[in-house]
C-alpha cells in the first residue's frame, strides 16, 4: 500500500493559517542563552589571540628596538673618595631618542662599564642604575655617586690610563634592566651603550704660574712654594689626594713636589705647589747650564689619600711627564754658592 503524504500544519494560537513557527530571531536567541558560555569562550580566544602576540612579542621587540637605536652622552663623571680597592662614582646622562613618542620608565640595574679593545675584557666598574621614570628624547638623569668596589683593579687601572692619556676615547655600558610603557608590561631589555667622552690628552695642560725659595724651610721640610694651573678638557671630577712629582733636570733629580688634596674639576683651575727642592744639585744645574732657568720635568710620583696610597691613580699618574722652564734664581742665591753678580750676568744674557 502506498504511502501518503502527510503535511504538518503549524496552527497558529490566535487561528491564522499562515503561521509558520516562532521567529529566526526567537530562535536564536534561544540558542545564545543556551550556549553563551561558548560564544563567550571563542571571544575570550580571539581576543587573547589578538593582544597576546601584541603585549609579549611586538611589544618586547618595538621596546627592545627603541632601547637599541638610542644613545647615551655623558655630561658628568665623579670618580672621588678613594681608597686602595674602592670609589665613590656617579654620573649625569642625557638620553637621544627619536624611534617613539611615549616615555618608558626604566627599571633598577646593576651598569657596568667596560674597555673595548677585548670582547672577553671583564668590567672595570659597576654602579646601580636607579628607576628613571617617563624618559623622553634629551632627557637628563643622576645617577648620585656611590660605593664601587674595584673587584677588577687591572681593568680599572687601564680605564684611567686610558682616559690620561687621550684626547678622546669610548668605553661601553652594558646591563640587563626593564622598561614600561603606559599600562603595558614590564618587559626586559639589554643596554649595551658605546659612550665616547674627552680625555685629559696627556695632562698636557699644566703650567707653573709662580715658583720662589723660601727664607727657612717649613716643619715638613717644604723649602720652595709656588702655583700650578691646571685645565681639565673633561667632564670628569677626579679626586686624586696628596699627589707627588719628582723632579729632575736632564735627569738629574732635583727634588720633589707635593698637590695637597688635589681634585680635578672640569675646566680651569689654580693650585699651590709646594717643593723641597735639594739645593747643592739645583745649583749644580744652573753651573752646568749656565743659566738660573732650569728645564724642570714633572713625573708622576704617587697618590695618597688619608694617609693609604692609591694603588691605581698612582700608576696612572706615572705616565705623565711634563716640563716646565722656571727661574730658580731665588734658590741659587739663598744657597750661597753661587754670587749675585754671577746671576746677574746670566740673566742678562
Amino acid at each position: 500500500m502506498a504511502h501518503e503524504k502527510t503535511e504538518t500544519i503549524h496552527h497558529d494560537p490566535e487561528g491564522r493559517s499562515d503561521w509558520s513557527g516562532p521567529p529566526k530571531s526567537s530562535r536564536l536567541g534561544r540558542v545564545c542563552s543556551k550556549w553563551w558560555w561558548l560564544f563567550f569562550l571563542l571571544f575570550v580566544i580571539i581576543v587573547l589571540a589578538v593582544v597576546l602576540p601584541i603585549v609579549y612579542i611586538a611589544y618586547p621587540k618595538i621596546a627592545r628596538r627603541g632601547s637599541g637605536d638610542s644613545t647615551l652622552q655623558f655630561t658628568s663623571l665623579t670618580i672621588q673618595n678613594a681608597t686602595p680597592d674602592s670609589v665613590e662614582m656617579g654620573f649625569s646622562q642625557i638620553f637621544y631618542s627619536n624611534t617613539s613618542t611615549s616615555q618608558p620608565t626604566l627599571y633598577p640595574f646593576n651598569a657596568s662599564f667596560y674597555m673595548l679593545d677585548n670582547d672577553n675584557n671583564p668590567p672595570f666598574a659597576s654602579i646601580q642604575s636607579p628607576k628613571i621614570v617617563k624618559i623622553s628624547n634629551d632627557t637628563e638623569t643622576d645617577v648620585p655617586p656611590q660605593l664601587v668596589n674595584i673587584t677588577h683593579m687591572d681593568e680599572f687601572t687601564r680605564y684611567l690610563r686610558l682616559a690620561l692619556a687621550s684626547e678622546s676615547y669610548t668605553i661601553a655600558l652594558r646591563g640587563n634592566g626593564g622598561m614600561s610603557t603606559g599600562g603595558m608590561p614590564k618587559t626586559g631589555i639589554d643596554y649595551d651603550k658605546n659612550i665616547t667622552m674627552n680625555g685629559f690628552d696627556g695632562f698636557t695642560a699644566f703650567g707653573i704660574l709662580s715658583f720662589g725659595v723660601l727664607d727657612e724651610a717649613e716643619a715638613d721640610r717644604t723649602n720652595a712654594i709656588g702655583e700650578a694651573a691646571i685645565v681639565n678638557p673633561t667632564i670628569m671630577t677626579l679626586g686624586l689626594g696628596d699627589v707627588t712629582f719628582a723632579l729632575s733636570v736632564n735627569g738629574t733629580d732635583i727634588g720633589v713636589a707635593t698637590l695637597n688634596n688635589l681634585v680635578l674639576t672640569p675646566g680651569y683651575q689654580q693650585v699651590e705647589i709646594r717643593a723641597v727642592m735639594d739645593q747643592p744639585a739645583v745649583v749644580g744645574m744652573v753651573l752646568a747650564l749656565q743659566n738660573p732657568v732650569l728645564p724642570i720635568d714633572f713625573t708622576g710620583g704617587s697618590s695618597t689619600v688619608d694617609g693609604q696610597q692609591i694603588p691605581y691613580f698612582t700608576a696612572m699618574l706615572k705616565d705623565i711627564v711634563l716640563q716646565n722652564n722656571i727661574d730658580v734664581t731665588k734658590s741659587v742665591e739663598s744657597s750661597g754658592l753661587v754670587d749675585r753678580w754671577s746671576l746677574i750676568e746670566w740673566n742678562s744674557r
